[in-house]
C-alpha cells in the first residue's frame, strides 16, 4: 500500500501523478474562491450552510493529503517540519478552528487567513512541473513554467493582500472599502503600478498598508517585462533565440532553487 502511495504521489512518470496534482490544483482554486464568496454579506447569509459544508469538505481533501504524506515519508519528522509540511499543516488548520467556539480570537478574519496559505500548495505542483520539463531539457516548456510561475505568484499576492486590506478598512467609518470586490480592485490598481484607483482605503493602516502594495507591484511589473517579453520573443523569432531561452531556463532554476531544495532533501521522493 505504502509502496503504491509513493507512486501515487511522488513518481512523475505516473499518469495518476498528474491527476492527483490537477485534482489539488482545482481544489486549491476553489477554496479561495469560497473565501472572496464569503466575505459578501449577502452571499454569506443565503448560503452559509452550503459554504459551511464546502469548507468541511476540502478540509478533509487537504487533511487525507497531509495524513498520506506522513504515512508514506521515510523521515517523517523531516516532512512535518519541512517547508510544505508546515505549509499542508495550516492549510488543514481552518478546518479544525471552524469546529471550535474561539470567538475572543474573532476566529473568521483568523481562517480566512490561514486559508490564504493554501495557495501557497500551488508552488508544490509548479515545482513538479517545472522538475519534468528541466529532466526532458525542454528549454521553450522552462519558460512557459517561470510564466505560469509569475502569474501564480501575482494572483497569490493579490488574493492575501486584498483580503488583509478588506480586514483592515472593515468597520472604518466613512470608508469606501466595504465589500472584497472593492478591496481586490483597489489592490488590483495598486499592484499594475497604476495609483490607488477610484476606491481606496481611509485609515492610516490601510494607506500605508496599500504604499507596500505598490512597491510590491513595482517589482512585479519589472519581473512581468523581463519574463513575459522573452516569452513573446519566443513565439515571434522561435529558434533564433534558443540559446536566451536557455540562459533564462537556467535563471528560472536559480529563482525556485530554495523551494527544490525543499522539495529535495525534506520531502522523500521529490527529484533525486
Amino acid at each position: 500500500m505504502k509502496k503504491y502511495l509513493r507512486k501515487i504521489f511522488f513518481d512523475q512518470t505516473s499518469k495518476r501523478f498528474w491527476v492527483i496534482n490537477d485534482f489539488l490544483g482545482i481544489v486549491i482554486i476553489a477554496s479561495l474562491v469560497l473565501v472572496l464568496l464569503e466575505t459578501d454579506p449577502a452571499l454569506n447569509a443565503k448560503y452559509r450552510e452550503l459554504f459551511r459544508y464546502l469548507e468541511y469538505a476540502i478540509g478533509m481533501i487537504f487533511m487525507m493529503e497531509y495524513f498520506t504524506y506522513i504515512y508514506i515519508a521515510e523521515k517523517k519528522r523531516s516532512y512535518i517540519f519541512s517547508f510544505y509540511g508546515i505549509i499542508d499543516l495550516l492549510s488543514i488548520a481552518p478546518t479544525f478552528l471552524n469546529l471550535m467556539n474561539l470567538e475572543f480570537l474573532r476566529t473568521l478574519r483568523i481562517i480566512r487567513l490561514l486559508r490564504l496559505f493554501r495557495l501557497l500548495k500551488l508552488v508544490r505542483i509548479l515545482e513538479f512541473i517545472q522538475n519534468r520539463y528541466e529532466k526532458e531539457k525542454i528549454a521553450r516548456q522552462i519558460l512557459k513554467i517561470n510564466v505560469a510561475i509569475y502569474l501564480v505568484a501575482f494572483f497569490i499576492a493579490l488574493l492575501i493582500c486584498s483580503i488583509i486590506l478588506f480586514h483592515i478598512e472593515e468597520g472604518v467609518e466613512g470608508g469606501q472599502i466595504v465589500t472584497i470586490e472593492d478591496a481586490l480592485w483597489s489592490t488590483i490598481s495598486s499592484l499594475s503600478a497604476v495609483g490607488f484607483g477610484d476606491t481606496f482605503p481611509v485609515s492610516f493602516p490601510g494607506r500605508m498598508f496599500l504604499g507596500f502594495v505598490m512597491i510590491l507591484g513595482g517589482a512585479f511589473l519589472s519581473f512581468a517585462i523581463f519574463t513575459i517579453g522573452r516569452f513573446l520573443q519566443a513565439i515571434l523569432f522561435g529558434e533564433e533565440i534558443e540559446n536566451e531561452l536557455k540562459e533564462l531556463a537556467e535563471a528560472g532554476k536559480q529563482f525556485s532553487k530554495e523551494h527544490k531544495r525543499l522539495l529535495e532533501n525534506d520531502i522523500p521522493g521529490g527529484r533525486k
